[in-house]
């Protein structure tokens, strides 16, 4: 199994078929590198890039234009998240296609499942010439990522996968 959950209790002891019963309360939250954003991982992938988080906005938290590679999916359970196109309150469901660009701000606070089939891409960064996973993936004489990749970097390579050594995708939003 390649699927985690950092800091998950017993799960050395677990078979790779075993089922994880994950207590959200006993995980740790853990910083972002966006100020007053913090997370917690239920699942990462890192071959895939699939990361399930709990997401913790302090108010006025704001996170920069970036864009989804592919499916992005958010359930807010508290408070609520706004963006150029509406404002997804407490017990809205809220998904956005791949290719799709935003910046996502929560003005009074909120608590957001977030589901992630691919890392988002964050177009400052890229704008900046930091590289992508994929395009080191392409390069010929890369053989991992570089720490800026994980910085910025985007999901999968072709055909879904991700390369050999890509960062885990909950080390694009700065948590290791």
């Amino acid at each position: 199994m390649t699927a985690v959950t950092p800091h998950l209790a017993g799960s050395a002891r677990l078979s790779a078929m075993a089922s994880r019963y994950v207590n959200v309360e006993a995980l740790p939250w853990r910083p972002t590198r966006w100020a007053g954003i913090e997370m917690k991982v239920l699942v990462e992938e890192p071959e895939t890039g699939l990361l399930t988080a709990l997401f913790r906005w302090a108010p006025g938290s704001e996170l920069p234009l970036h864009e989804h590679v592919r499916i992005e999916q958010t359930y807010v359970l508290q408070g609520s998240l706004v963006d150029e196109e509406g404002e997804a309150k407490a017990g809205d469901f809220v998904w956005r296609p791949a290719g799709s660009r935003h910046v996502a701000r929560s003005p009074k606070g909120a608590l957001i499942l977030g589901f992630f089939l691919a890392p988002n891409r964050f177009l400052a960064e890229a704008e900046a010439g930091v590289p992508s996973v994929a395009q080191l993936a392409s390069a010929p004489s890369a053989t991992a990522p570089s720490a800026g990749a994980a910085a910025g970097g985007d999901a999968a390579a072709p055909g879904g996968e991700r390369p050999a050594g890509a960062p885990s995708p909950s080390s694009v939003w700065g948590v290791r």
